[in-house]
């Protein structure tokens, strides 16, 4: 874990942020997802940064589960076992998400870059590289 998430009090076992592909559901059963007030994002990113308190103010504030706007980008919060184990069970509705800028800088083949089947397969083949016996 990075070292400014750890001093800022992050719980990586609680929290996870993802892109998410929406699937098509019936509206009538959708109940709306609490948001911040944020428009361009940049006083959300800005506190993202400064305030260690800054997931954990606003789950208390909107919820386990609530959308904001961080680096000009829609950003899901969630939190919890039940939460994310829901959200994991989506299965192809999940990938992992960087910003351009990483991602260029990480470059196209980068395992982190990938996604689904393609990731599973290249990490089958590098994982072993990265265990704690090899490291």
């Amino acid at each position: 874990m990075a070292p400014w998430l750890r001093n800022a009090g992050w719980d990586p076992t609680s929290l996870a942020a993802f892109q998410v592909t929406l699937v098509p559901l019936d509206p009538a059963t959708l109940l709306p997802l609490p948001s911040t007030p944020a428009l361009s994002g940049v006083l959300e990113t800005l506190a993202f940064f400064r305030d260690p308190d800054f997931a954990r103010s606003r789950f208390e504030r909107y919820g386990d589960v609530y959308e904001t706007s961080l680096l000009g980008q829609r950003t899901v919060f969630i939190r919890g076992g039940q939460a994310i184990g829901d959200l994991f069970a989506q299965g192809d509705a999940v990938v992992g998400w960087w910003p351009d800028s990483v991602r260029e800088l990480l470059g196209p083949l980068s395992l982190a870059n990938r996604n689904g089947a393609d990731h599973k397969a290249r990490r089958r083949v590098v994982g072993h590289l990265f265990a704690s016996a090899a490291l």
